[in-house]
């Protein structure tokens, strides 16, 4: 009996002291925001500091702070080889590799060369207020949340810069040749080659989506696939068979997935979050390569699609977590999720150690109004 008073008196002590530390917590301790680029991960920092690890060739990963400019980071973004930071006068600053090469036909009909620097930023009429990076291109929302500006690979022949009749709520580039714009009412726009070049078979996958979603509230974009969230349910749309190695809609219907508060994707996986603490990952060549290691591919027949088999065949992987998500942030072969308590959880590719837990989110503990995510500039109102 004594024992037992003698504990709960320690574990007394032990909150109190944590309690106190949480008061005391600094800005330059909480992490807001996590971003993945192909092999490097950004952690960016209540006070506008950046931190990162990972891949550092071209810089890419580098510690950022803007205070000398008497100005901080609000907002992360990262490319395969590039990092951009979004500053709270709304203007953009970029490290790494931003060198993009790619072909397209001159005026003598002939393909020529074409390089492009991301890190030469377009000239914008406006303050920007939400930047979201490719694998080799940039998007930026300006302040009117009507005009979306790109800068890269291009998206389509001709724009780079599309303005719309309504408010954007959320923009998403997929791998190299797509973005979407997710509007305040709850309807998408689908820019650049999505699965397939022809614009007619693009129109009819957005009658489709109308059909199935009467107001979307969120999406997330892979490969050549992307996710959608709404009140009525919660829906994959492209060619994510050949990128995850079965039907995600299947898995959906199957595994009856709700309460859904994170979701991310690579190119051939995704990542989904239910009731704030269970993790499923889907992808059966990223499980494969990264995960289990041990999955024969020979034993799978795609023309014999048995959902049933297939999920028992370990092609996904679920776990629950002891505290709540506060952030998910996926590259194209990783990801990184950091919890309420303070630990961190990664996935994928590890070659550069974008994967490790950096040792300065190693004794992270937050207090729940971090989970809000009430940053203006993070989550457009």
């Amino acid at each position: 009996m004594e024992e037992l008073k003698l504990e709960n008196q320690m574990l007394k002590q032990e909150i109190e002291r944590l309690k106190k530390q949480l008061m005391t917590k600094k800005d330059s301790d909480t992490v807001v925001q996590l971003a993945c680029g192909l092999k490097h991960s950004l952690a960016l920092f209540k006070d506008g500091t950046i931190k990162g690890w990972g891949n550092n060739e071209f810089g890419q990963s580098q510690a950022q702070s803007f205070l000398v400019e008497g100005k901080k980071a609000i907002q992360i973004a990262c490319g395969q080889r590039h990092s951009v930071a979004l500053l709270d006068d709304g203007t953009l600053r970029g490290w790494g590799d931003g060198l993009v090469t790619f072909s397209n036909e001159g005026e003598d009909k002939k393909l020529v060369k074409i390089t492009k620097n991301l890190l030469d930023f377009p000239q914008f009429t406006q303050k920007v207020i939400r930047i979201i990076c490719g694998k080799l291109s940039s998007c930026a929302l300006l302040e009117d949340k009507r005009t979306v500006v790109t800068w890269g690979y291009p998206f389509t022949e001709e724009e780079t810069i599309f303005t719309y009749d309504k408010d954007v709520k959320q923009i998403e580039c997929g791998e190299v040749n797509y973005f979407i714009a997710l509007f305040d009412d709850g309807t998408i726009q689908i820019h650049g080659y999505f699965t397939t070049h022809s614009l007619a078979e693009i129109e009819e996958l957005l009658n489709t989506i109308k059909e199935n979603h009467k107001s979307i509230k969120r999406i997330a974009c892979g490969g050549q696939f992307f996710l959608a969230l709404s009140d009525e349910k919660f829906i994959s749309y492209g060619n994510n068979y050949l990128h995850l190695g079965l039907n995600l809609n299947e898995v959906i219907k199957y595994e009856n997935i709700t309460n859904v508060t994170h979701f991310g994707c690579g190119i051939k996986y995704c990542v989904i979050v239910t009731n704030n603490n269970h993790i499923k990952i889907i992808g059966r060549e990223f499980i494969e390569k990264y995960i289990a290691k041990v999955i024969d591919r020979n034993a799978f027949d795609r023309n014999a699609f048995d959902i049933n088999a297939l999920l028992k065949t370990k092609l996904k992987t679920d776990f629950e977590v002891t505290s709540n998500v506060v952030h998910l942030a996926c590259g194209p072969e990783h990801f990184t999720i950091l919890l309420e308590n303070g630990d961190f959880i990664s996935y994928g590719n590890n070659d550069f150690g974008q994967c490790n837990k950096p040792a300065f989110l190693s004794d992270i503990i937050y207090e729940k109004k971090y989970l809000k995510y009430k940053n203006k500039y993070l989550k457009l109102k």
